[in-house]
């Protein structure tokens, strides 16, 4: 869902200088990973009279209580009034596919990203989901992909998984997400709580898979940004993954969604006789509520 947000910023008198431009330098960093996660999608300047700080921002958002998430995120928030507006499709817009869907600049059709309720919801999606998601994790995995199979999973064992994570996430435990494209299946991904209880605080984002076909549209991303949203939603302190060596895509992918390095594991990670450095990330979420040790 997109929102129109005008921000009008009112600096308190007395405000030094320094202060000012360390909060722009702040609030400018924070909008650049907000881009990255696919939520602050333009920015705009109105005229303006002298001394007035005024905004216009096209933000993305799951809905009005994920919008305000974002905005209070932003480090001018406490200076900063916004007025939102709540942005639905035109049949005449030009932007959109053929049947009404969302296209990218480049033409591209937007996926629709649903989580676990949604999916299992619609009876027709969910009765098909077990066997598409099989299909993209086989392909992906004959075509040498680092999803943790070295052999392409079985049936059976892609929906024990399935319903494993689903039931999960019914519980507080997990997060899913899927990708589709004309109720077609594109992408899924999931994390889940760690079980051992001193960990119960963080999760594992083990699995993001797009399929082939559907490379390079930012499906990875759509679906990354939005189990990172439900992992803050949920409370998870620390969201954790590791990713072979050589997946140099998704090691961008990750960086630029926030996510840091924190260890390495030399040729950890053996596919036949080559091997590769299993490579550990972390996004903490305590040090965005100041609270990190």
């Amino acid at each position: 869902m997109e929102f129109l947000v005008t921000m009008t910023t009112r600096v308190p008198d007395g405000t030094s200088e320094q202060a000012v431009a360390d909060i722009r330098a702040r609030e400018a960093a924070r909008a650049r990973e907000l881009a990255a996660q696919g939520h602050l999608l333009r920015l705009w300047r109105p005229p303006l009279q002298p001394g007035e700080w005024r905004t216009l921002g096209l933000f993305s958002a799951a809905d009005a209580g994920q919008l305000e998430e974002v905005l209070a995120s932003m480090p001018l928030r406490v200076w900063r009034t916004d007025e939102v507006t709540p942005l639905s499709p035109h049949p005449s817009d030009p932007a959109q596919g053929p049947q009404g869907a969302p296209t990218t600049s480049g033409g591209t059709r937007e996926p629709l990203i649903l989580d676990a309720t949604e999916l299992t919801s619609d009876p027709d999606l969910a009765a098909r989901f077990a066997e598409s998601a099989h299909k993209i994790l086989t392909d992906l995995v004959r075509a040498g992909a680092a999803l943790g199979w070295v052999e392409p999973p079985s049936r059976d064992e892609v929906s024990k998984l399935l319903d494993h994570v689903v039931s999960a996430a019914n519980a507080g435990d997990a997060a899913l997400r899927a990708a589709y494209l004309d109720r077609q299946l594109v992408g899924l991904g999931y994390w889940l709580r760690y079980a051992r209880p001193t960990h119960r605080p963080h999760a594992d984002l083990e699995k993001i898979a797009v399929d082939a076909a559907a490379h390079g549209h930012g499906i990875g991303r759509a679906l990354t940004a939005a189990l990172i949203t439900d992992a803050r939603r949920a409370g998870i302190e620390v969201l954790t993954l590791d990713a072979r060596g050589d997946n140099g895509n998704a090691l961008h992918l990750y960086r630029s969604l926030g996510f840091s390095e924190y260890g390495r594991l030399p040729d950890f990670v053996a596919v036949g006789t080559c091997r590769y450095d299993k490579v550990l990330y972390m996004l903490d979420f305590r040090q965005e509520e100041g609270c990190a040790s």
